[in-house]
């Protein structure tokens, strides 16, 4: 074929592929516009846009608050200022799918819209909780535990909880500290009845507990909910998960197995297979990786300190 046949044969394959090009487009353009106001609308449905307040509140207590975030030209937090923004390496963020700089009709306009007003309450919510919740009222938090331990329902739980700081204090030795710690000490053989009853609340305040808790304190804390891996293991990994960012040391939460087992090697080793099996027998996608981490650490233990 010489060469100026070459060339018409090309052009005229151009010429034919062209509209087959653009009729292939249309629905493919479609498709992404469609999508993008489709997941914002799935996106938007799993949240109480009347009533952001209640949200924000309720992720706080289940240790899962995060600051709300938009795609534009680029990401951005409705509600939370430049000054501010420090919060959010410290709380995380969660990003709302298909929120865009690109409006790609009324309706997904509409949508965006919703959105925006939605994360801005719900970020200045949580921005307000975190600005005033690291000052630690001692005498408040006395007086809720007392509470608690004299009727541990889930409202007296929570009503510590959410007194209670995200950060881990630093102690300054002071009256009300001193009697605080005390009545740490005197609410946790309730708070222990409570775990093993496999109550939620409590198991959440007792992870939430780990920011007033240092050396003994925190290793009665990992003794106690440790217990729970072989009650409820599913139960243990879930509220983990939820209360990830309370734990300093996996290890200490898993292997710290009690002082009942001083002395008593063997049956150390048999407690750390037993949860080891007990976790093994928790198979949910959303569980594995802490699930394996766990595992790994026991396994390390066992290694470490059993032999055959």
């Amino acid at each position: 074929m010489g060469i100026k046949m070459k060339k018409q044969f090309l052009l005229l394959l151009l010429f034919l592929l062209v509209p087959l090009f653009q009729l292939l487009a249309i629905p493919i353009a479609s498709y992404a516009s469609d999508s993008n106001v489709l997941l914002l609308k799935d996106q938007l449905s799993k949240l109480d846009l009347k009533d952001p307040e209640s949200d924000a509140k309720n992720d706080l207590f289940l240790g899962k608050s995060h600051f709300i975030g938009l795609y534009g030209f680029s990401t951005y937090f409705p509600g939370v200022a430049n000054d501010d923004l420090h919060y959010i390496k410290e709380m995380g963020a969660y990003y709302l799918k298909g929120t865009s700089d690109a409006i790609e009709g009324k309706e997904h306009e509409q949508l965006i819209e919703q959105a925006k007003k939605y994360a801005k309450r719900y970020n200045e919510i949580l921005l307000s909780t975190l600005k005033h919740r690291p000052l630690l009222r001692w005498p408040a938090v006395i007086a809720s535990l007392r509470l608690y331990e004299n009727y541990p329902s889930a409202e007296n739980a929570l009503k510590v909880d959410r007194l209670l700081p995200f950060k881990q204090i630093a102690y300054d030795h002071s009256p009300s500290e001193e009697e605080g710690i005390k009545e740490l000490e005197n609410i946790f053989p309730m708070l222990a009845r409570q775990i093993r009853a496999q109550d939620r609340t409590s198991i959440r305040l007792a992870f939430h507990l780990y920011m007033l808790t240092d050396g003994a304190l925190s290793e009665t804390l990992d003794m106690t909910l440790g217990e729970l891996i072989r009650i409820n293991p599913r139960l243990f990994l879930e509220e983990l998960k939820t209360s990830a960012k309370f734990i300093t040391s996996l290890g200490h939460l898993v292997g710290n197995i009690g002082t009942e087992y001083v002395d008593h090697p063997e049956a150390q080793c048999l407690e750390r297979k037993s949860r080891i099996q007990a976790l093994k027998s928790v198979n949910e996608l959303p569980l594995n990786k802490l699930k394996g981490q766990c595992i790994d650490s026991l396994e390390k233990d066992i290694k470490a300190f059993c032999h055959k």
